[in-house]
């Protein structure tokens, strides 16, 4: 315990979309000759016996290397150079997983201990020097994360903005001789109020000198950094200084005498927003007090709001005829925003005073508690200028359970919405179900110019960071009109503590201008969408597929089961041809697989849980055999009616979640593995681990045959695609994939959640497949998903991929389509480079990056694209051998030159051509 007490300490952790987890976690890491420690103690409301919620909390994985992550659980990620990193996951009952660089089958020693305590449950991690690689012993990258299964929360130290395994977000550990401790203690609580106005640090830096500051800096630019030298140890006080209006980094450190920091915070966000103020009126009854939160107000004409739900209460008298209190509460939030006017009427909870004629009662006004999706972070929509998009509208986020909501949008006349009598309301985490949508419709605005639109909402649940949206088409946006524009949003509602009213929040809409792009020919461009397209009309639908195709996509992945409803399939399917897209129907086994389960009772699945698996619910036995003319039948029908050139499924099903553990699979399975007795269902956990890893292998592999059989026979010229992982061993158990059994069932391999290797671009070609390489998934809006795009894009088939798909969970905005188009139009001008090339190993001097370098040679002609993912420019000299010709791709500049001098901006790519002389 005393060691801990002087250890580096780690507090202020973030959920991945930049906001702040509801329950707060803080670390301490400490160091010796043989191993680094690391305690975290995770805060955790559901403990708290008093709250009876302690069946929220999750411990449920005892087996070392299972899917510990699934629990509330604690990960460590440490790498010695920002790229290859190792993963330790951690659960509350001490079960362990590790994994390096991907690969679920390391086992690196370390070991830990854990403590569950009410309101908190403690981790302390011990990792042998000698499991990390030897160049840690000089510092290290790093990050601490945590999920929290009760409120679906992914927070970590060093703000992730995709993912924990991100490693170009990790922070940097520096090895020091004495030990040194800042830490904000109050800081996340001011944050979370968007009140920080003073900043107090706890600084020990052992007696030593040091320098404390505090960053704040907004829209790049440096505002504000008080500065304090000390040697003392305890409390150093800062007072902040901000804009208002303005959303502000900030972000505190620690430097030697040298100059040289010795530790820095991450960076975290807060909007001072302007200035809201609410009046209260009373055309009935005579007005004696105001109360904002409990506060009595000396003026009632100007009450300030503070962010979150404020409660005004008002004392009156009753009007002389013994009639209701009326009036209006009216809130502003700033010039040039809309006033809500919210009516104190009945519905306003009261109850009387002593004397008869008195009365108190009560409302609500919230401040900034509606979010925008997917730009809750920097409140900016980016959008394409001129092109017809999906735009992301309100995330309803009430405080609590209303039983009915209205949600209110305020466009400029530069925006045209269309379709609002037919929008598509998705939700996403906890509640799928959430609030049932009531009615939309267009109202009067108030300001002239401008249009409104109302959602209405009945039933809607609390939650954090998951939300509600809805989807809606941005339709000819105006392409002379330069913006920014403003777009006004906010909600009302009722529960059972009365009305509510939020003043309107602000968002600025930047349009942007989308570089002509060149569709590929040869080389895939697909674009598969994570979200329906269903509810537009023929005209409108075939604006945005036009979008699509404008920016470069040529292929299209439909997976809105459109081949099960006409009236969407007759839109989206026309206007995909009309606009020249090559089709791949994604037809999920689910889909009929349940009907025939339900068709075949005696015939249904039942996984290690007891349940029937979702995506497994025929028993493998039946579904290969007696089942298969069946499956063939209805992907047949689904090809003939939609009229698509390709058919895929999606393969990521793990043998021990998705799976049959059936007397009569077991038994198919001890014939397979050829075993002279029956296993039972744990046997296949331990003993049979292996053999039942490749059973359900040979399982996905039959189904995939039978797919392709079904996809013939609506057509000899069909093709059959495969979604699923790279390969490799590990693969197999974490997604069911063995493609080496694949020979023969695939046309075109589509693979995802890894870098691709020379070595499994060779394992997809002796299955005599081609490989769509390098599903990239655009998860969510945030820095580090647009930093990626283009360069993701380029590098899946600079890599030797035969195309690229880009699935998309989010809606793509303006910044998306413009890096999407950038590296279209690169693989469009040089597809034969790419499809046709050999690959050459570049001969590079100094320390560049040799494997962000890729050269590929066509005869006399060579083409060298440079990809930079770095956050900092980056350099790299080429020797060529010869003096040759070369041309820079995107300046048209020439030159003769013998070495390619090579200046690569951050997250960003360069190409040149390069002619070599005949002789």
């Amino acid at each position: 315990e005393e060691a801990w007490n002087s250890a580096a300490v780690m507090e202020g952790f973030t959920v991945i979309d930049g906001s702040y987890p509801v329950d707060q976690t803080s670390a301490r890491m400490a160091y010796d000759d043989t191993n680094v420690y690391i305690l975290i103690i995770n805060h955790q409301r559901v403990l708290d016996p008093a709250l009876q919620k302690l069946d929220e909390f999750r411990a449920t994985i005892t087996k070392h290397d299972d899917h510990v992550y699934q629990d509330d659980s604690v990960e460590v990620f440490i790498s010695p150079d920002g790229d290859r990193s190792m993963q330790f996951v951690l659960n509350a009952l001490g079960t362990r997983f590790e994994s390096a660089g991907g690969d679920v089958s390391w086992n690196g020693q370390w070991d830990a201990a854990c403590k569950v305590n009410d309101g908190n449950w403690i981790a302390e991690i011990r990792i042998p020097w000698a499991t990390l690689p030897k160049e840690c012993r000089n510092g290290f990258k790093f990050n601490i994360c945590r999920t929290q299964v009760a409120d679906s929360q992914y927070s970590a130290w060093s703000p992730p903005e995709v993912s924990f395994s991100n490693a170009a977000r990790f922070a940097t550990c520096r090895l020091a001789d004495k030990p040194v401790s800042v830490r904000a203690p109050g800081m996340m609580e001011s944050l979370l109020a968007q009140s920080l106005t003073q900043l107090s640090i706890i600084a020990d830096a052992g007696g030593s000198k040091y320098t404390l500051a505090v960053d704040i800096a907004s829209e790049g630019a440096e505002l504000h950094k008080p500065m304090r030298d000390t040697s003392a140890k305890g409390n150093h006080s800062f007072a902040l200084m901000f804009a208002k209006g303005s959303r502000h980094r900030v972000q505190y450190s620690a430097s030697d005498t040298d100059g040289e920091v010795i530790f820095r915070s991450p960076a975290y966000f807060v909007t001072r927003r302007m200035d809201q103020s609410a009046s209260v009126s009373l055309t009935a009854g005579e007005l004696m007090s105001v109360l904002l939160n409990g506060k009595r107000q000396a003026n009632h004409e100007a009450i300030l709001l503070q962010p979150g739900l404020n409660e005004i209460t008002i004392e009156c008298i009753r009007p002389a005829d013994g009639g209701e209190i009326q009036g209006q509460l009216r809130a502003a939030a700033g010039a040039g925003t809309p006033e809500v006017v919210l009516p104190i009427d009945e519905r306003w909870p009261s109850k009387p005073c002593k004397d008869a004629q008195s009365v108190v009662m009560s409302g609500r006004i919230a401040v900034a508690t509606s979010q925008f999706h997917p730009v809750a972070r920097d409140n900016t929509l980016y959008i394409a200028r001129g092109l017809a998009q999906h735009a992301p509208f309100i995330v309803v986020n009430p405080t609590r359970e209303v039983s009915q909501i209205t949600v209110q949008i305020d466009l400029p006349p530069e925006l045209e919405l269309v379709g609002i009598d037919r929008l598509i309301r998705e939700s996403k985490g906890n509640y799928p179900k959430n609030g049932k949508i009531l009615a939309t419709r267009a109202v009067e605005s108030g300001i002239t110019g401008r249009k409104r639109y109302e959602f209405e909402f009945e039933n809607v649940q609390p939650f954090s960071e998951w939300f509600n949206h809805i989807h809606a088409l941005v339709f000819k946006t105006a392409s002379e009109a330069p913006g920014p524009f403003n777009v006004y949003y906010r909600m009302e509602g009722s529960n059972q503590s009365g009305p509510f009213a939020e003043t309107w929040n602000t968002l600025k809409v930047i349009p942007l201008e989308i570089p002509a792009a060149r569709r590929p020919e040869r080389l895939r461009t697909t674009l598969w969408h994570g979200f329906r397209t269903g509810g537009y009309n023929a005209e409108e639908t075939n604006a945005l597929v036009k979008t699509f195709a404008d920016v470069g996509f040529n292929s299209y992945i439909d997976r809105t089961s459109a081949h099960d409803r006409p009236e969407i399939r007759s839109n989206l399917l026309n206007a995909l041809y009309e606009n020249n897209f090559y089709v791949i129907m994604e037809i999920s086994p689910a889909f009929f697989l349940g009907r025939m389960a339900g068709a075949n009772p005696a015939q249904a699945s039942v996984d290690f849980n007891g349940k029937r698996p979702h995506h497994l619910p025929l028993r493998p036995g039946f579904m290969l055999n007696d089942g298969a003319d069946e499956i063939r039948k209805h992907i047949t029908h689904i090809m003939k009616a939609t009229g698509a050139p390709a058919s895929l499924w999606d393969l990521e099903f793990p043998p021990f979640s998705t799976c049959d553990v059936s007397e009569a699979t077991l038994k198919e399975f001890a014939a397979f593995a050829r075993l002279s007795k029956t296993p039972t269902a744990e046997e296949l956990k331990t003993t049979y681990r292996k053999q039942w890893i490749d059973f359900m292998c040979n399982v996905w592999a039959g189904l995939a045959r039978i797919y392709k059989e079904g996809t013939k026979a609506a057509g000899a010229d069909l093709a059959t695609w495969l979604y699923s992982s790279y390969p490799g061993e590990s693969f197999k158990e974490r997604y069911g994939i063995d493609w080496s059994l694949m020979k023969g069932h695939v046309d075109v391999a589509a693979m995802g959640y890894a870098t691709p290797t020379v070595e499994q671009l060779s394992t997809i070609r002796a299955i005599n497949a081609t490989s769509n390489c390098g599903v990239l998934y655009f998860e969510d809006s945030t820095p580090d998903q647009y930093r990626l795009l283009k360069t993701s894009m380029i590098r899946r088939v600079a890599q030797g991929g035969d195309g690229v798909s880009l699935f998309t969970w989010v809606l793509l905005d303006g910044r998306a389509y413009g890096l999407l188009a950038q590296a279209f139009g690169l693989m469009a001008d040089h597809e034969d480079f790419f499809l046709d090339g050999r690959r050459v190993k570049p001969v590079v001097r100094g320390k560049a990056p040799v494997d962000n370098i890729y050269v590929m040679q066509l005869g006399q002609r060579r083409l060298v694209v440079a990809i930079n993912e770095s956050t900092k420019p980056t350099s790299a000299a080429i020797d060529l051998g010869k003096l040759c010709r070369v041309r820079d791709y995107y300046t048209g500049a020439e030159s003769r030159v013998r070495t390619l001098q090579i200046q690569v901006p951050s997250c960003d790519v360069k190409a040149y051509e390069v002619d070599f002389p005949s002789k």
